[in-house]
């Protein structure tokens, strides 16, 4: 039991959402989302990072950072592009923008 008695109740979060996003392109194949949160957390700049996501698109291997602050976003693409990450023998091409898809808000945050 939680400390108000009540029984199996989770504390919730609010969601934070960013409306900043960059693009790697060159991810390790076999990279998942939670690993490159771990690699961005490394970095100062993911103080404002809320999303961290890998996807495919044919052979290309892409990650999609969010952000809350501008500047930490620029600053993650300034570090990050050119670099070659464990698990690959590309560099990284990191770019701003989000090529994944739409990126889903909830009506009350909608541009």
């Amino acid at each position: 039991r939680s400390p108000s008695g009540q029984r199996g109740r989770r504390r919730s979060r609010k969601m934070v959402w960013g409306d900043f996003h960059c693009t790697l392109e060159n991810v390790p194949y076999d990279m998942v989302g939670l690993e490159l949160k771990a690699l961005a957390q490394s970095y100062e700049w993911s103080r404002s990072m809320s999303f961290a996501r890998t996807y495919r698109r044919g052979q290309v291997c892409y990650g999609m950072l969010e952000f809350t602050d501008l500047d930490d976003m620029q600053r993650a693409i300034r570090e990050l592009n050119g670099r070659v990450i464990e698990g690959s023998s590309l560099k990284l091409n990191v770019y701003e923008g989000n090529n994944y898809h739409e990126v889903w808000r909830p009506p009350d945050r909608q541009p």
